[in-house]
């Protein structure tokens, strides 16, 4: 059995502070930290609805700076995965069960939030990153590596309508997407139309095969995905990403992509 006392103290979180109250919000799930986005891992997960066993972090930034933080934690070698919510200029961490290739919202963070946010907030936006994997081991992979790293997820879609639905029927009023952070940029996903996603539901499902069809391309084939989005072999990843946004939205009424590159 683990001792969470001993676990806590040997969990240092770099530049924290005491948690601050200065816009009327409630913290009591989070500690104020400066600088850079980082990962804290939560491996553990919850401990119960009112309790977690280490305090998540939060941040006051813009969301473009805290999107050039994650691009940046995703030049590293072989770290983890990580969830964060950004509303309003404010960056919360939110994940668990961080590894190398997935991680988890808190539900009890999902809630928490969901509970006390403002009404009026006008944006809410769910992020993770897909940071590169490498392999010394298996250098004839890295660019399958690369490829994986630069695309959604084949479950990220599923996710994202979950929570982008979840958030508007709570949050009318407020501009709702799921991003995913890339070692080159920032995908994003919105519903596409929301009064026709009201009356026609399921949209995963209904375009499932071809967005499939698409990653596995982009994975596992990315000469072959070249070939069909008209690039070139010496086109960039952000052009690639791209081209592969524009060729989704062409081609099913569900979802919007675009893909934003940041390079430094």
């Amino acid at each position: 059995m683990i001792d969470l006392a001993v676990t806590l103290s040997t969990v240092a979180i770099s530049g924290t502070k005491k948690s601050e109250n200065k816009n009327g919000f409630p913290l009591e799930y989070f500690v104020f930290t400066e600088g850079p986005l980082t990962i804290n891992p939560h491996p553990f997960g919850s401990l119960g609805p009112h309790l977690t066993y280490k305090p998540h972090l939060y941040y006051k930034k813009s969301q473009e700076a805290g999107e050039h933080d994650i691009v940046r934690l995703n030049q590293r070698k072989n770290i983890n995965e990580e969830s964060w919510i950004h509303a309003d200029g404010t960056w919360f961490e939110a994940g668990i069960h961080e590894t190398k290739g997935t991680t988890e919202i808190d539900p009890n963070i999902f809630e928490y939030l969901l509970a006390n946010l403002s009404r009026s907030t006008k944006s809410i936006s769910f992020y993770h990153n897909h940071p590169y994997h490498h392999d010394e081991s298996k250098p004839h992979l890295t660019s399958h590596f690369v490829s994986i790293a630069e695309c959604p997820a084949y479950n990220d879609l599923e996710i994202a309508e979950e929570r982008i639905t979840e958030v508007r029927s709570r949050f009318p009023k407020t501009n709702v997407d799921y991003r995913v952070v890339t070692p080159s940029g920032v995908y994003i996903l919105k519903l596409k139309n929301e009064e026709y996603y009201r009356t026609q539901p399921y949209h995963y499902a209904q375009n499932k095969r071809l967005i499939d069809e698409l990653i596995y391309l982009k994975t596992d084939c990315p000469s072959g995905l070249r070939q069909i989005l008209g690039l070139n072999k010496n086109a960039s990843m952000a052009e690639e990403n791209k081209a592969f946004c524009k060729y989704l939205n062409e081609r099913q009424m569900a979802w919007e992509f675009s893909f934003v590159p940041i390079g430094f």
